[in-house]
Order: C-alpha cells, then sequence, then structure tokens
C-alpha cells in the first residue's frame, strides 16, 4: 500500500492520482532470514515516486530522494503551531493539555489540565 499526499492542481483528478499510485513500483527486500525470535534483520527499500522521484532507504541504508540524501536526525520530531518536541523527547503539551509517550512502554498517557 503507498500512502502519499497529493493536489488536485498537480493531478487533475482523484482518479488520476490513484492510478498513478496504484502503478508506481516499491521494491522491498529482506536482508535475510528471520531469526529465531521472530525478529527480521531488516529490509531494504526502493520506491519510484510519481512526484518526488527514485526513494530509497534501508535498515543500514541512509535515506535518498533523488540522488540527494536527507537527514534524519538534528531537527524536531514535532514542530507546529502547538508545541515542539525535540527528536528524543517523550512528552508534548500546550497550555496545560498533551500526551506522555513512554515508547520503552508502548504507553500513551494523555495530561489534562
Amino acid at each position: 500500500m503507498v500512502v502519499a499526499p497529493g493536489l488536485a492542481e498537480d493531478w487533475g483528478t482523484f482518479e488520476a492520482f490513484r492510478r498513478t499510485l496504484a502503478e508506481t513500483l516499491i521494491d522491498v527486500v529482506p536482508l535475510g532470514e528471520r531469526m529465531a525470535d521472530g525478529i527480521s534483520p531488516g529490509f531494504d527499500v526502493t520506491y519510484e515516486s510519481p512526484s518526488q522521484g527514485r526513494m530509497e532507504f534501508g535498515w543500514e541504508r541512509p535515506f535518498v530522494v533523488g540522488g540527494q540524501q536527507v537527514a534524519l536526525s538534528g531537527f524536531p520530531r514535532i514542530d507546529g503551531p502547538f508545541g515542539t518536541l525535540e527528536f528524543d523527547a517523550t512528552k508534548l503539551e500546550y497550555e496545560g493539555f498533551g500526551v506522555a509517550l513512554d515508547f520503552s512502554a508502548w504507553r500513551r498517557d494523555v495530561c489534562p489540565p
């Protein structure tokens, strides 16, 4: 499945957008057999984006779009009008409301005022 944003002015119709995405190539290559505990050793992925060009990423490879490497760190995870969340932070609040994310315990707590 491909999830991609699109604008009507770029595609003409929603059907043209859907048809183009349905025809795009996504190549996923496993990097080996699953281990005894069921964990995968990772994948290399190549996607021929109709709007961005060739996109490549892998467990041990950089994220590359149209031949240019894209940084995956060194900037906030979220940076918007309702708050900023640094990359390794676990709590986002806005005027007393927010969400605490505990990634090690797979837990999310809503933080009311």
